[in-house]
């Protein structure tokens, strides 16, 4: 299903109605509940603050990272997911080997393998505290049940296979096991495509890092590099000078999940065709893309 630049206000600049809202409701809870009040009750005018004044300015990966901060000034509450991504790393590349054959008996392995990697974008803690296996791997079997003329993937999959280079901007973990196979079946098919993954310098949710990459074998088939920041999506002026190089330069983008997707949306990298996948999880996204919450996307960008 594709979405047009001109008409949609998910391309606009400007953070919607729909975010604020939204980011007001994740971070003014998020002060813990036994705290003093006059603490909570400053955290939250700050917070007001933060979201307003940088509306116009900001996209909300980048709220949320300032609102991360004042959180752990304020009341030293940081994430830390870091067993809970060892495990879902674990866990998919379990399935990895059943997953690479259904794969490679596809019509379009590309497609499919991007398909896959799009479900398992349903690995995502920024909207569940957790993931459940079992829901995961239905959506996985369910994955290759629209292939066919028009699909959206065979769109990607035919830019993958006609690229000299691409580059997939990661987003969780769990879901970069499917990445990697999304990367090794281009590999499969299109031998001289240079394929590189950027990845989160620091801790970001459950979001890939180095050392995440490193765990689930993901230099095997791509050149890994950091981003050189810790906000979720992908901020051009945060951009280290590699992960930047490497972003212009390239024919596709490959970008994951909905902070890359929010982040990146109506700006146009170098010459590349960017697609989004992602899965639908809040109700802006369902209203715009008429989409029923937890269905898979495929969003071709220019």
């Amino acid at each position: 299903m594709a979405a047009s630049a001109k008409s949609s206000q998910l391309y606009a600049k400007e953070l919607g109605p729909d975010c604020i809202a939204c980011l007001c409701r994740q971070y003014l809870s998020a002060a813990p509940g036994d705290a003093p009040w006059e603490l909570r009750s400053a955290y939250m005018r700050r917070a007001l603050s933060a979201i307003s004044e940088g509306s116009r300015e900001l996209t909300a990966p980048e709220i949320g990272h300032k609102l991360d901060g004042l959180l752990r000034e304020q009341f030293g509450v940081e994430e830390d997911r870091t067993e809970e991504k060892l495990r879902l790393n674990e866990l998919v590349m379990g399935w990895e080997d059943d997953l690479w054959r259904k794969v490679v008996a596809a019509k379009d392995p590309v497609a499919l393998a991007a398909r896959l990697a799009a479900c398992g974008n349903y690995v995502d803690f920024s909207v569940q505290e957790s993931v459940e296996e079992d829901v995961l791997a239905r959506f996985l079997e369910r994955a290759g049940a629209d292939e066919g003329q028009g699909d959206p993937f065979s769109a990607l999959s035919e830019a993958l296979l006609e690229a000299r280079s691409a580059v997939l901007l990661a987003d969780n973990c769990g879901e970069v096991v499917l990445d990697k196979m999304l990367l090794r079946a281009v590999k499969r098919s299109n031998p001289v495509c240079e394929a590189t993954v950027i990845v989160r310098d620091g801790r970001v949710s459950g979001d890939v890092t180095l050392a995440d990459a490193a765990q689930v074998g993901l230099g095997e088939v791509a050149r890994v590099v950091s981003n050189g920041n810790d906000v979720a999506g992908t901020c051009e002026r945060l951009l280290s000078g590699e992960a930047r190089q490497v972003l212009v330069a390239t024919d596709v983008v490959v970008s994951k999940g909905l902070a890359n997707f929010e982040t990146l949306r109506g700006r146009r990298v170098g010459n590349a065709r960017t697609f989004f996948l992602f899965m639908v999880k809040c109700e802006l996204y369902a209203r715009e893309f008429g989409a029923s919450l937890g269905d898979v996307m495929a969003v071709r960008g220019v």
